[in-house]
């Protein structure tokens, strides 16, 4: 079995606030809402927005918007305490009918084994079907006493005997709660059973409770019906520093990290907890937020700035003999993706791939850029040799590098997508040497536009990550970009005012020379 991912921005998904995912009535659909002003019904496999629910200025989300399997109906709270049930056709909320108003301020909905749960700020907890019967308008809701502080969540779990429970998680620890059905109204009660302190970065998968330790060098694991308070650990990476970790799923969570190495980046991993286990890891270049979704036990959601990102895990082992036994395989590519493939294992392609391989092993920078000039690689290694020159550790001169910048031809659609892609030190490298080469040059050389033309896009497709960081090196970069195109602006001001007096000149010139021309012919008038 192998270990497979994909990682890609959701087209379309755009919006401030935290983003929520929630089944859908299509098993490939999801309802994704983000921050109170925007829910959609999203196709994960298509990557495009299916139907888009509209909120007006005056209302706000309570709650992210939900699919009730039991009714086949849209379930969502606006402004606290407006809940509304519909069959989902009408995509404009303020149009709707409002089902009930409810006695307590609703802040979130859980959906455990196919069951809707509104959850109360005041700590009650009640099934959508009990909220909704006409017995339950004389209900009042219960404040249920909590200690675990500000900022609660809330989730429900079951024990292996089926017992139902209530987990309270805030800025001061965890509070555990049994919860109780009454077998007439179907409503809910809740006995609480205790109090766990706990301040620092944690979250509760099922019964278990998972936190960071002080160090951030490791998971603290801990049974929460277990009456010791002994605690499991595991170890991560040595190089790794955990900002967040979030359940994935009952036997799983994914981690935030930050590389203790000078790498550019942060990272998510995918922790088996059963076995202490790495079983994936991915590399981003910038998150706008620490909170994440996981769902499905495939999926991991995250904003990179109003964009919404999605991991895609395939194949996860379960089992230690699958772990044992599993290797990593390259990610799965799509089709559809937007770089052509093309083979290299026939026959006829051996001699060529032979003196490729023969250049790349011999470190020879001009046979490596005449190489890259050739046009008979492939776009991945164009590019791959093209990265490997920059970073060269036998620094290519003024007019190595020219033209290599020159050689690099490839369509617009993949030299963008390669730019963003392109590493970080590596794009850095380039700026720097690409500075360095126009301090050199006339700006009236062809040279200096090409030169030009390159800063202009690695400063574009690298926008993000020079937003993000914040090493001197970067800084004294941006600097010296900046002053040289202060001094293009100022040019081309200054060229912008002398333009007109030298059309005047020209225009004047003409004339003059036009008047000398012609004396045959003359109009004088004289004054008496």
């Amino acid at each position: 079995m192998g270990r497979r991912t994909s990682f890609q921005s959701l087209a379309g998904l755009e919006g401030d606030g935290d983003v929520d995912i929630r089944p859908s009535a299509k098993p490939n659909h999801a309802l994704i809402t983000i921050g109170a002003k925007r829910a959609v019904e999203y196709d994960l496999e298509e990557k495009q927005i299916v139907k888009s629910f509209f909120v007006p200025s005056h209302m706000a989300l309570s709650t992210p918007l939900c699919y009730d399997p039991l009714t086949r109906q849209m379930v969502c709270c606006l402004n606290k305490t407006s809940l509304l049930v519909w069959d989902g056709q009408e995509n404009h909320l303020d149009k709707i009918q409002q089902t009930r108003k409810l006695e307590a301020s609703v802040s979130d909905i859980l959906a455990t084994d196919g069951t809707l749960i509104l959850v109360f700020q005041n700590g009650d907890l009640q099934p959508l079907q009990y909220i909704v019967e006409p017995f339950s308008n004389a209900v009042k809701h219960q404040a249920v006493k909590s200690r675990s502080g500000k900022d609660i969540k809330v989730s429900m779990t079951w024990s292996k005997d089926g017992t139902p429970y209530c987990i309270k998680r805030g800025s001061q620890g965890v509070d555990l709660s049994q919860v109780f059905v009454d077998s007439h109204t179907g409503g809910f009660s809740q006995q609480h059973l205790k109090f766990i302190p706990v301040k620092e970065n944690f979250d509760v998968s099922g019964l278990t409770l998972i936190r960071v330790a002080s160090n951030e060098k490791y998971l603290m694991l801990r049974d929460l019906l277990a009456s010791t308070s002994t605690d499991s650990y595991i170890a991560m990476d040595a190089d790794m520093l955990v900002q967040r970790v979030v359940p994935f799923d009952d036997t799983h969570v994914v981690v935030h990290c930050v590389p203790t190495r000078n790498e550019e980046g942060l990272f998510f991993q995918l922790i088996d907890i059963m076995h202490g286990t790495v079983i994936n890891t991915l590399q981003v270049k910038s998150l706008t937020s620490l909170e994440f979704r996981c769902f499905k036990g495939s999926k991991v959601l995250f904003k990179q700035g109003l964009k919404v990102s999605c991991w895609q895990l395939h194949s996860i082992p379960q089992t230690l003999s699958e772990l044992t036994g599993t290797k990593f395989e390259a990610l799965a590519v799509s089709p559809k993706g937007d770089l052509e493939w093309e083979s290299l294992d026939a026959d006829n392609d051996k001699p060529a791939l032979e003196s490729t391989l023969a250049v790349l092993r011999s470190n020879d920078l001009d046979k490596s850029l005449d190489l890259l000039g050739s046009g008979s690689l492939t776009s991945a290694l164009t590019i791959a040799l093209f990265e490997r020159i920059i970073l060269s550790s036998d620094d290519p001169d003024e007019e190595q590098l020219y033209k290599a910048l020159c050689q690099l031809q490839l369509p617009g659609k993949e030299m963008t997508q390669y730019l963003r892609r392109m590493d970080f030190r590596a794009a850095k490298a380039l700026i720097a040497k690409i500075l360095a080469l126009i301090g050199k040059v006339n700006q009236s050389d062809d040279v200096f536009e090409t030169l030009l033309s390159w800063l202009e896009l690695l400063l574009d497709a690298q926008y993000a990550n020079f937003i993000v960081s914040k090493d001197d090196f970067t800084i004294r970069l941006l600097g010296q970009c900046s002053e040289i195109l202060s001094g293009i602006d100022a040019s081309i001001n200054l060229l912008a005012t002398t333009l007109p007096h030298i059309e005047m000149l020209q225009k004047k010139m003409v004339l003059d020379k036009n008047s000398s021309i012609n004396r045959e012919y003359a109009v004088e008038t004289v004054y008496l």
